[in-house]
């Protein structure tokens, strides 16, 4: 990060963080069209994604770690909560590519994303996953009225909207009472980081203007989702790579060691029984800690 940092401000309701001002649609409209894919390409944006669309044996193990942790704890914990009585069908916004649509359809699912990206879309759909190049708005709009699923999930979607507390009102609406939603947001401005600044004299590398809009951690993701009203029913953290910074694998000073931070969690996280890893995540909320805040609520 070269330059001053980007100034913030507190969302006075809930309490998260933003880039103040909020970027105007058109520039973000323009950072997606002309920067993000390559950023993606080198790391610098969704490093699970770049090393997916690398290809070779590095994909094939990312892809399978992402469905093993990620993907089977979200969808352990949607299954746990859903209505018993309804299909289980998902709608995964801001799909991507459609991993997690994968790991769900494999789980027994009827899975369908949103990704207004034409390239990442055509990608997914090239691997039989279904996936519309729409918004959210676009797909509730449409003329044949679709359905409200059992579960819509966000994962990496809130941070990047201008409204998040417009879309999961959006989304609240839509859904039928029980209905589920499952967001991921990154734990930013959280005590490890803190620590990181304070013992490695490091800026606050996480803010990332302008794409990067929202700052939540894991208070001010349940209180929002709360404020759009839903009802929260688990909430838990992923591996706080603040530590590996901490212990040595500077990787915000020194790109080169991120992939081997990287590796370390990989390697514990597939190491440990998954109810174990459950546990270590919920017990990290909190404390404050964790890379990423991850809830589940139902409308009541």
């Amino acid at each position: 990060m070269s330059g001053p940092e980007p100034e913030v401000a507190t969302d006075p309701t809930y309490g998260f963080r933003h880039l103040d001002p909020v970027p105007a649609a058109d520039e973000l409209d323009r950072f997606y069209q002309s920067a993000y894919a390559d950023m993606v390409r080198r790391g610098e944006r969704f490093p699970e994604l770049q090393r997916i669309l690398a290809g070779g044996d590095e994909a094939d193990r990312e892809r399978a770690w992402i469905r093993a942790t990620l993907h089977a704890d979200l969808l352990h914990s949607l299954a746990r909560h859903a209505r018993p009585d309804v299909p289980p069908t998902l709608l995964d916004i801001g799909s991507g590519v459609g991993e997690l649509l994968a790991s769900a359809g494999h789980a027994g699912w009827t899975a369908i994303g949103l990704e207004p990206s034409i390239e990442a879309a055509e990608i997914g759909r090239a691997e039989g996953r279904t996936i519309e190049t729409a918004t959210f708005e676009e797909y509730v709009g449409h003329s044949d009225g679709p359905l409200s699923p059992t579960a819509i999930t966000l994962t990496n979607v809130l941070e990047h909207v201008r409204d998040p507390v417009g879309l999961l009102g959006s989304i609240h609406a839509f859904l039928d009472t029980g209905g589920l939603v499952a967001v991921r947001v990154p734990n930013d401005f959280n005590p490890l980081q803190a620590e990181v600044r304070r013992a490695l004299g490091h800026r606050a590398w996480w803010i990332a203007s302008p794409d990067h809009i929202n700052y939540f951690d894991h208070a001010t993701l349940a209180a929002t989702i709360r404020g759009a009203g839903f009802e929260v029913c688990d909430q838990w953290a992923d591996f706080p790579m603040e530590l590996m910074a901490l212990m040595g694998d500077d990787y915000v000073a020194d790109p080169a060691a991120g992939p081997v931070a990287h590796e370390r969690r990989r390697r514990f996280e597939l190491a440990v029984d998954p109810s174990i890893r459950r546990e270590f995540a919920r017990v990290l909320v909190p404390l404050g800690w964790g890379r990423n805040t991850i809830v589940v609520a139902r409308v009541p």
